[in-house]
């Protein structure tokens, strides 16, 4: 079984969907549309990369030159090894956890300093512009 923690979804090995909280109350439920749906894992180079696109061309033939790149910029990439591991058991919703930490709606009060070192607007524009 696989189950979402957020959602409380339950699915099959298989990825078909077995049973939702709630689902029961929905109007028009279509358990058939709740189905994972199948995605590509490629290893390439030591990196495993999903696709969510099962037509797309294999990454290797999209970016024959990602690895040599890689390579260049750190030559004993294949070297490389965890040296450490952190985890941490929080008592929060992790999609709070998320937000936190990546969209930073607290940072201007909270992390004054550090707004002053990251040009967070310049990254919104950019990231907007190639959406």
């Amino acid at each position: 079984m696989i189950v979402c923690p957020h959602h409380q979804w339950y699915y099959q090995t298989d990825g078909c969907f077995k049973v939702a909280k709630g689902q029961d109350n929905l109007k028009e439920w279509i358990p058939d549309n709740a189905n994972l749906k199948p995605v590509r894992l490629e290893e390439y180079g030591g990196f495993l990369f999903v696709n969510l696109d099962l037509e797309a061309q294999y990454l290797h033939a999209q970016a024959p030159q990602f690895l040599q790149d890689m390579h260049n910029y750190s030559p004993r990439l294949d070297k490389f090894i965890c040296v450490e591991r952190y985890q941490r058991e929080v008592q929060a919703n992790w999609k709070t956890i998320l937000d936190n930490n990546h969209e930073c709606y607290h940072c201007a009060v909270n992390h004054k300093t550090l707004m002053e070192l990251v040009d967070y607007q310049k990254k919104a524009i950019l990231a907007a512009s190639t959406a």
